[in-house]
């Protein structure tokens, strides 16, 4: 095939026109097996390319000829369209290769999203794999930029969302909340959605852009007191996928966001507040924590005077400052 012919299969790939792709690479591959080949292995194939087009190297017998990272990538579709045998191939290949294939479909792929069901099924399983399985959280806000875009555009995000949250890493929660300013209106549902945020979109008597900066401020000020609960929109429509620690934020400690549990063992007159603390109610709880993160941000020297008084003098101290604040 002439130069002219691979410039039209490239206008064809970049215009989205599958069929007429699929179809004409086929043309291509019958008259000219190596030159098709070459095109494929090129280093600056994109992944959609070759997804696409996986069914006509199978027809014709000409999946060996690829090149390793082509016949990685063919393999990782095989795994997350039947959900096992990344073990054999990260032993097949090196564990290393495998995480260079996944980043490369990926980083490649991730424009063609929504062409079809089944690319993008292998688009939110390469994030799962990287995510799950390689540990790899630099994808993260790549991955939060598709969720929204898809979820704008009325396509199924669930999977996406799941993975995204069992990465259990609080820079993702900023970047979600970062959407409460947005100016899609879908977009700001959902990341209300995702933070469990009880603004309404439909009440003209608030003002909805002071309080999702709120929200997004409140966000950012929980971060190290932040775990995540596991639930997310396969569970439930309005999940509840994080809590505070109040504990770590009254002590001022930070947590496991896997877990909740502190990170660091406590000092006696620590335990000694944390018994007192649990005695309380709900709503005293939440007025001494979030009272003990400002005052610390606000003046640590006071508030390390404040924190080893009793509770009952704390709440006193609290009161009157919010008193003085009316």
């Amino acid at each position: 095939m002439k130069k002219s012919s691979l410039q039209y299969l490239d206008s064809l790939n970049k215009a989205q026109d599958l069929e007429a792709f699929k179809n004409a690479f086929h043309r291509f591959l019958v008259q000219n097996e190596k030159e098709a080949i070459n095109y494929l292995n090129d280093k600056r194939l994109y992944f959609p390319t070759l997804f696409f087009v996986c069914s006509e190297l199978e027809t014709l017998g000409t999946k060996s000829k690829l090149n390793n990272r082509n016949r990685i990538a063919l393999d990782l579709c095989n795994v997350i369209n039947e959900q096992k045998g990344l073990k054999e191939i990260n032993k097949k290949y090196g564990a290393q290769k495998v995480h260079e294939t996944l980043n490369w479909m990926f980083d490649t792929g991730v424009y063609a999203d929504s062409l079809s069901d089944k690319y993008d099924n292998i688009i939110d399983g390469t994030v799962g794999l990287l995510i799950c399985s390689f540990k790899d959280f630099s994808i993260l806000p790549s991955a939060i930029t598709l969720m929204f875009r898809r979820y704008e555009r009325d396509y199924l995000i669930h999977d996406l969302a799941w993975y995204i949250f069992q990465s259990k890493d609080p820079c993702i929660m900023p970047l979600i909340a970062n959407y409460l300013q947005s100016q899609n209106q879908k977009s700001i549902q959902l990341a209300s959605k995702l933070l469990h945020s009880n603004t309404d979109l439909n009440d003209i008597n608030i003002n909805q852009e002071e309080q999702r900066a709120d929200v997004k401020k409140s966000i950012e000020d929980n971060l190290p007191y932040i775990y995540f609960t596991g639930e997310s929109l396969q569970l439930s429509s309005e999940p509840n996928t994080y809590e505070i620690q109040l504990e770590g934020k009254y002590l001022n400690k930070k947590v496991s966001h896997d877990t909740g549990k502190l990170l660091k063992p406590l000092k006696k007159f620590e335990q000694a507040k944390l018994e007192e603390f649990r005695q309380k109610d709900m709503e005293e709880k939440k007025q001494l924590s979030n009272y003990s993160c400002k005052l610390r941000e606000r003046d640590s020297l006071l508030w390390r005077k404040w924190i080893k008084k009793d509770l009952s003098t704390q709440l006193v101290i609290l009161q009157n400052d919010l008193e003085e604040e009316l």
